[in-house]
């Protein structure tokens, strides 16, 4: 999912969160590990891998995110799904309140 905006409200607020199309990538045993799987999601940002039970970190990168997502620890056991969110930061930014040019 997305948490920013291509353009944001003149009177501030926050953005819309928004699945995002990414490719995501599986490390073994946590972020530091090796890639062990890669995916791309569908257009509703979902993703399915079959792992074996273990120790990863699933991170992602998406065209609108200049950073990749940070990775999410997660633990697959046998014979159970596990959900993830991957969280991309569009980098956009709301300026700062009261600042004067």
């Amino acid at each position: 999912m997305d948490i920013g905006c291509p353009t944001l409200p003149a009177e501030g607020g926050t953005c819309p969160t928004r699945p995002v199309v990414a490719r995501v990538t599986v490390l073994d045993g946590g972020p530091a590990g090796k890639p062990v799987a890669e995916v791309d999601t569908a257009a509703d940002g979902a993703f399915r891998l079959h792992l074996p039970p273990g120790q990863y970190a699933v991170t992602g990168r998406a065209s609108l995110s200049p950073t990749p997502a940070k990775p999410v620890p997660v633990v697959v056991s046998a014979g159970h799904m596990t959900a993830v969110t991957l969280v991309f930061d569009s980098g956009v930014r709301l300026p700062n309140a009261g600042q004067s040019g």
